[in-house]
């Protein structure tokens, strides 16, 4: 006698329990979307001028965490890192390691770049005047020219002065200025800013929400 076997079918789910894997798949699809952006964005709260009209007091920004660990930085990128111990002593605070300060400013000077500030014109680089539709006013500095108050920076000064008036910057390490030309702590001021301090690229403000969106 022949027994037909037997075949097991798959239950129809219960509409209620339908709903439930709906739910849970929407609550997943959540998550996922919470966790993946935090994973390589960090929040940053802007809370001076220096980077006018780019960036405002009270901005909240989006930067890009990981994007200097597989890129190199590329000039006019606005850049977030660990201010130098020198950078952070000149304006009298006292320096952490361990609780570093965090700048915003704008890669102006690459490695191997001739960087030079002629007051009232702006930046040239290699030679060449720097277009920069992004600046509040051009700087009313020059450098390197002038006595730099701070004893360090002369002796970065002389140390890369190129003999053609320009400061030459070496391998890893960047030149940077704030878009505030004129009142912004930056690389003028204390000098290089080492690759290693870098610490994310910004990517856009998200807060107050009329100035919300990408920044260049």
């Amino acid at each position: 006698m022949n027994i037909p076997p037997i075949i097991e079918s798959t239950p129809i789910p219960h509409r209620n329990h339908r709903w439930v894997w709906i739910v849970a798949l929407c609550v997943f699809a959540l998550v996922l979307a919470i966790s993946i952006p935090r994973a390589f964005l960090q929040t940053f709260f802007i809370p001076a001028g220096s980077m006018r009209p780019t960036l405002c007091e009270g901005d909240k920004v989006f930067a890009n965490k990981d994007r200097y660990r597989t890129h190199e930085p590329k000039r006019c990128e606005l850049v977030v890192f660990e201010a130098p111990a020198r950078a952070v002593s000149m304006v009298g605070q006292p320096y952490d390691a361990g609780h570093p300060v965090m700048y915003v400013k704008r890669v102006i000077g690459l490695p191997g770049d001739h960087v030079k500030i002629v007051a009232g014109k702006g930046a040239y680089i290699n030679g060449k005047l720097l277009t920069e539709p992004y600046i509040e006013s051009p700087a009313d500095y020059d450098f390197p020219g002038g006595p730099h108050s701070d004893s360090a920076m002369r002796a970065q000064v002389q140390q890369y002065f190129d003999g053609d008036h320009a400061f030459l910057v070496p391998p890893d390490n960047y030149f940077v200025l704030g878009d505030n030309r004129n009142q912004s702590h930056d690389s003028h001021m204390w000098g290089l800013l080492p690759r290693s301090a870098l610490r994310g690229k910004i990517l856009r403000i998200f807060w107050p929400p009329e100035r919300a969106g990408e920044v260049h």
